[in-house]
């Protein structure tokens, strides 16, 4: 069902992959329009949220588009800095990494029964590191950032982002990322014998429909983000 809120996910990846774009095609914009730009794209994340809780149209369908939105806009930006020659190796492995590892647990606390697939649940205060109000719009705001003051030297001719500012705001990036990951190892762990192809494709007991559906589909581009990534650093390095 498309909402008002669903259609601004839907607008936010269409933005950012338009800004990219933009970018690879070499346009030139002023340092404020580039900012302008990302901030609108970070912006609308949470306006989509406030619009779906407002109108009380909060959905499974909404939070998976909103992930959906999060993975194309990340992956977008980040393809766009990697090939620039901005963006280290060591960078997209620790923030990737932390994406699996957390997919791996929510696919098996939900197997285990502990979760629903429309979130992980985390109790007591550890879990404000992932949950919290703060968390989220502080994590949000570092990558608002980064992506921001790569960005504006990519395309308003500036040059490459100065090494100082440009490593502190990575590590600071990579470091939340852990941080907001750390709750959700400690609380459900992984069960690796669930995370053969079989368990998540073919589970017994879980057809491919509804909740199950969508769950899957968001491992499954996750996991189809990263290999288009590691494709492109393999290339790279062979060229």
């Amino acid at each position: 069902m498309l909402n008002a809120a669903n259609a601004v996910s839907v607008g936010r990846c269409a933005l950012a992959l338009v800004v990219v774009a933009m970018g690879f095609a070499g346009v030139g914009l002023s340092p404020w329009t580039a900012v302008l730009l990302v901030a609108l794209i970070f912006l609308s994340d949470a306006v989509d949220g406030a619009l779906a809780r407002h109108f009380k149209t909060v959905s499974l369908l909404g939070s998976f588009l909103d992930i959906f939105a999060d993975r194309t806009v990340e992956f977008a930006f980040f393809l766009f800095f990697f090939v620039s020659g901005v963006l280290p190796p060591w960078f997209l492995v620790a923030f990737y990494s932390r994406i699996v590892v957390t997919d791996c647990c929510r696919w098996s606390a939900f197997r285990a029964g502990k979760v629903p697939p429309s979130g992980i649940i985390l109790r007591g205060a550890i879990g404000s590191l992932t949950l919290s109000p703060v968390s989220r719009a502080g994590y949000a705001g570092v990558k608002m950032i980064l992506m921001a003051y790569i960005y504006v030297a990519l395309t308003s001719g500036s040059g490459s982002p100065e090494g100082l500012v440009l490593s502190a705001l990575l590590a600071i990036t990579v470091v939340w990322s852990l941080a907001r990951a750390f709750p959700i190892v400690q609380q459900y762990g992984i069960r690796w014998k669930w995370l053969l192809p079989s368990e998540i494709l073919f589970p017994t007991g879980m057809p491919w429909r509804g909740q199950n559906m969508l769950l899957r589909l968001q491992i499954a581009f996750d996991i189809s983000v990263i290999s288009v990534l590691l494709l492109v650093l393999w290339n790279l390095r062979l060229a």
